[in-house]
């Protein structure tokens, strides 16, 4: 499988995963699945027509949604089979995606603003403020679906009530542009900032909670990953990779560690961090005591990897590999 920045997704033990204007599923066993198209038995759905980027696939009670750089929505079921599609849909950019919350998927485009879609393909609208400014990054959904908050490009953030369709809030936290996504939950969300900054807030009502600042996040490569007590942020540049966490209640760091090697792609369950390296080595870290459990050199470079209770699996530069956790 060619290389992809889209991490693979597990669900019910199929594993999705995209990469250019193609969608790949892969069976339990490793295998991609076969699709009939205009009569012809084929692997890879190729998506987009003309090339293209799609974003990483999202995949919600077997319905895979993905977006694209160059604009469109497309549903898939996980046999493969196109569902549905509006190619009128906005363009998705810089690694975000869309976002789906029971029968509702929140789309953040550059060149339409926030919209919706229902899951069976109704379009459902979008949100008016939104539609002359450029939004890169991926909303969250909080309050049981009725609230959704994103960030435009140029740093104002908001919350949009989609019961009465109305803007509950709207703040700037001066910290220059945001292209990553908004991540959180109903008691806390938290923004990255190219100029090295955290910013938490309290999604409901906007109140700022905390800001954090550290040069290692500056112009790198920033992936969050928020467990209950900590955010964990991987900061890649292409000669390192460091790993931050840091306390959610007082935006304090707990520890940074430099890693052997910048990460090409990161999955976490439980309390285990599995970092894909750029020398071809899976490593597992226990975040308990931050110490290394155990790794697996692989030969071949590693494109990405997925980590469920199904096994861990690794795109190479040669083929799939699957690996006990």
């Amino acid at each position: 499988m060619p290389a992809t920045e889209n991490s693979p997704v597990v669900f019910d033990s199929f594993l999705v995963a995209s990469a250019g204007n193609r969608l790949y599923i892969f069976n339990k066993d490793g295998n991609l699945i076969k699709v009939i198209k205009d009569g012809n038995l084929i692997k890879v759905i190729a998506v987009l027509a003309g090339g293209g980027n799609l974003t990483k696939p999202v995949v919600k009670n077997g319905l895979i949604v993905l977006g694209s750089d160059m604009g469109g929505i497309f549903a898939y079921s996980l046999k493969g089979e196109l569902l549905w599609k509006d190619v009128s849909a906005g363009q998705i950019q810089f690694g975000n995606t869309p976002v789906v919350c029971g029968s509702m998927i929140a789309l953040p485009t550059v060149d339409k603003g926030i919209q919706f879609y229902q899951t069976n393909g109704v379009y459902a609208g979008d949100i008016a403020e939104t539609r002359e400014k450029a939004v890169y990054s991926t909303p969250l959904f909080v309050n049981n679906g009725k609230y959704l908050v994103y960030a435009a490009e140029d740093g104002i953030v908001s919350a949009y009530n989609l019961t009465n369709k109305a803007i509950v809030y709207s703040k700037k936290f001066a910290r220059g542009r945001v292209v990553e996504p908004v991540i959180g939950n109903d008691k806390i969300a938290i923004l990255f900032y190219h100029s090295g900054n955290l910013s938490a807030f309290n999604p409901l009502n906007g109140e700022s909670l905390w800001d954090f600042e550290a040069d290692v996040l500056k112009k790198a490569a920033c992936v969050p990953f928020l467990l209950s007590n900590q955010l964990l942020t991987l900061s890649t540049t292409q000669s390192d990779s460091v790993l931050l966490s840091v306390d959610l209640e007082k935006g304090k760091l707990n520890y940074s560690r430099k890693l052997s090697a910048p990460v090409q792609s990161a999955s976490l369950i439980g309390n285990h961090f599995y970092l894909a390296l750029t020398n071809g080595v899976v490593e597992v870290l226990n975040l308990d005591n931050q110490e290394l459990l155990r790794d697996y050199p692989l030969s071949g470079s590693i494109n990405q990897l997925a980590v469920s209770a199904e096994g861990v699996f690794v795109f190479t530069s040669e083929n799939l590999i699957r690996l006990k956790p």
